[in-house]
């Protein structure tokens, strides 16, 4: 049983693999220009987002399914020994220290997504000690 499970995590990434060759190879260059410049842009606005503290809980998620899908395409490359050069031309294959320091992050986007969300739902203290004290109008 564990060989046909290997023999089919080894086709499905081969497939990817595949696609992912036929799509770069098949798509103009002016579409990856395109898709870097969206992804540029996407990055410089969650990282306003953390820092303006904006939505932060929502860009915390944004920034893990965007972490989650590069670490993914990187986890294919290293299987296949490829570079993606996302780290300068000389950097080389893909490592599994590239794919730790993204598991590492994409940690850190959950642990403040959960952080926001509990002190966005944490009960507020007032001072009236919990009377309620109708405002007339």
């Amino acid at each position: 049983m564990p060989e046909e499970l290997a023999y089919t995590i080894r086709l499905v990434l081969e497939g990817w693999s595949g696609m992912l060759r036929f799509s770069v190879s098949a798509a103009p260059p002016q579409m990856w220009t395109f898709f870097a410049f969206v992804i540029i842009v996407g990055e410089i606005l969650l990282g306003a987002a953390f820092i303006l503290r904006i939505a932060v809980s929502a860009a915390a998620l944004a920034s893990s399914a965007a972490l989650s899908f590069f670490t993914a395409v990187l986890f294919l490359l290293m299987t296949f020994g490829h570079s993606c050069g996302c780290f300068g031309t000389g950097s080389g294959a893909v490592s599994a220290a590239e794919i730790f320091r993204n598991a590492v992050l994409i940690g850190c986007s959950l642990a403040l997504w959960q952080m926001e969300r509990t002190r966005r739902n944490a009960p507020t203290q007032n001072n009236t000690n919990d009377v309620y004290v109708p405002v007339s109008r």
